[in-house]
């Protein structure tokens, strides 16, 4: 998956495909799957989703609420694999807020 310009289209295996169908043809496969089958809990990355978010994804309205809880109809725990990475830092936080977000 590599983004393509300032739009919201991606390049994906030899399709231009918009955000949101890239997300449900393949980033969002795994997820779906293991909400389906009862999981109790997702680990996020922190990175972002170019077009959909500038926020590291654990921190993100669109990818908790949007994605997890409404698309995919999750509502566990979400973890990240790490608070001490730089992207959790931006925006002015701090890592005790990062934390509770």
């Amino acid at each position: 998956m590599e983004a393509r310009g300032p739009s919201r289209t991606l390049w994906v295996r030899g399709q231009v495909l918009t955000l949101r169908a890239a997300l449900t043809s393949s980033a969002l496969v795994p997820f779906r799957a293991a909400v389906r089958s009862g999981a109790p809990a997702v680990m996020v990355s922190n990175a972002s989703v170019p077009g959909l978010t500038r926020s590291p994804s654990l921190l993100s309205p669109r990818v908790i609420g949007d994605l997890l809880e409404r698309q995919l109809d999750f509502h566990g725990l979400v973890v990240t694999n790490s608070l001490s990475a730089g992207a959790i830092l931006t925006g002015g936080r701090t890592l005790a807020r990062a934390t509770v977000h």
